[in-house]
């Protein structure tokens, strides 16, 4: 099947699933829809593995036009390490939110498709539209019966309407230089230097991922959201701002991103910190576990932000280890009933995932985490920036602090409640995979590594 499916099948069925709200409302037959319309396209991503494996760049130019005028679609190493995660991921949040509405499941789908477009477009303004459907299903998901979601939805409505708009207008004038919106065209030019559309795309795309000092709306978009809309916001959602980073600056404005390499570098730094420190005086699980996504994502972006092929495969990995370590430790949220941290309370079932996907986000040996951070470290030493490994140590020991004191005070008592398995197994696959792929990196160290190929890098 050609990679177009990948993008259009979520929404193909999630306007199915839309009216059936006309008729008698059948659970089996929608719970089967929204599955299956998540699963093509993950088989769809699974069957370019060994093509994308062998260094092939598979292409889809929407209606037969030249990449020029029309819209391209490509699969290469770095889409497909993007595309296979997030879709691997949804598929379980689906599961573990069976029990929700048709119309959650309607914007689940909505918004799946519109992440697989940005990971799949190779066209700018096409990137723009697929950001709008992800972040306008989003803004809606975040609601829940809780009065404060409103709060928390507008602000993620308003900040991210104003990444929204950088994003065009950075479009615009990137169109208005060129003449073209393709980013691979647009790479092989011979353009001028466009550092204030650079620093335009930078605010946008760094709101979108909670790079501070534009992580503004995380803590209560995060916190407040249904737990399995939290795991897809900070397991993802952030993800695919780190997408667009690399995709774009490695490309279009490499010129740009190096030339503020030490800036960017120190600001990710910053975001470690900060986000280390705010996480560790929470009361509330889930607001703690919101701060430290934007530790995390401060890891990343430090790590991108070295220019190197080294520093890219270390981000890469730290981007799998959060996404899978943070979906673990969301989801279990949903499954605990007072989520102050000196009232934790839960069953073995819960408290074990919980405990590994904490060992994997403060990066101990045997897990995933662990193998993100040695990367980013190495990667910091390489380059002479020795410093931000210390940084990077230091916080994890933070890190530690607060998510096995969460973990203390799971295991201290348990509470009497059943669980259904829909919501169990995404929780044991995910924790599961914390330590599998820990133990086992060389089952994605090939795709990794060739996606870091892909970008390249200074050295």
């Amino acid at each position: 099947m050609d990679i177009i499916f990948i993008v259009i099948i979520p929404f193909f069925v999630s306007f199915i699933l839309s009216l059936m709200r006309v008729f008698r409302r059948n659970i089996f037959f929608e719970n089967f829809l929204s599955i299956t319309g998540i699963l093509i396209p993950f088989l769809v991503s699974v069957s370019t593995f060994s093509a994308v494996r062998s260094g092939e760049i598979i292409t889809y130019n929407i209606g037969g036009w030249s990449p020029f005028l029309g819209i391209t679609l490509k699969m290469d190493a770095l889409s497909f390490f993007f595309s296979f995660l997030s879709l691997t991921l949804l598929i379980l949040i689906m599961i573990y939110s069976l029990s929700r509405s048709p119309e959650y499941k309607i914007l689940y789908l909505l918004m799946t498709g519109g992440m697989q477009g940005i990971l799949l477009t190779r066209d700018i303004f096409n990137m723009y539209v697929f950001f709008e459907i992800l972040s306008v299903t989003t803004y809606i998901l975040v609601v829940s019966k809780e009065k404060r979601s409103y709060k928390a939805s507008f602000k993620y409505l308003t900040l991210g309407s104003i990444a929204s708009v950088l994003f065009l207008l950075g479009t615009g004038i990137v169109y208005k230089t060129t003449g073209v919106l393709n980013i691979d065209i647009i790479s092989s030019m011979n353009t001028p230097q466009l550092k204030i559309t650079f620093l335009l795309f930078l605010t946008s795309l760094g709101i979108k991922s909670g790079i501070f000092p534009l992580h503004f709306w995380i803590p209560d978009a995060h916190s407040i959201a249904p737990p399995p809309v939290s795991a897809f916001l900070s397991g993802l959602v952030l993800k695919i701002g780190i997408y667009s980073m690399l995709r774009l600056f490695y490309t279009v404005f490499r010129t740009n991103f190096f030339e503020m390499n030490d800036v960017l570098i120190a600001l990710g730094a910053i975001t470690v910190i900060f986000g280390s420190f705010l996480a560790l005086s929470q009361k509330n699980l889930k607001k703690m576990l919101a701060y430290s996504s934007i530790n995390q994502i401060g890891i990343i972006f430090l790590a991108l932000s070295f220019g190197t092929e080294l520093g890219i495969i270390g981000g890469l990995y730290m981007i799998l280890a959060h996404a899978v370590a943070k979906v673990c430790l969301f989801l279990c949220s949903g499954m605990i009933g007072d989520l102050n941290l000196l009232n934790l309370k839960s069953k073995p079932f819960v408290s074990i995932p919980f405990f590994i996907g904490a060992i994997s986000m403060i990066g101990l040996p045997f897990t995933c985490g662990f193998i993100g951070k040695y990367y980013v470290c190495l990667a910091a030493v390489e380059t002479s920036y020795t410093l931000y490994a210390g940084v990077i140590l230091f916080t994890s020991i933070i890190s530690a602090v607060y998510l096995l004191r969460a973990s203390y005070y799971l295991f201290r008592t348990s509470e009497d409640y059943k669980i259904p398995y829909s919501m169990r197994i995404p929780v044991y696959i995910t924790s599961s995979l914390c330590i599998i792929l820990g133990i086992l990196p060389l089952m994605i160290s090939d795709i990794v590594e060739l996606a870091a190929k892909t970008l390249g890098g200074i050295v």
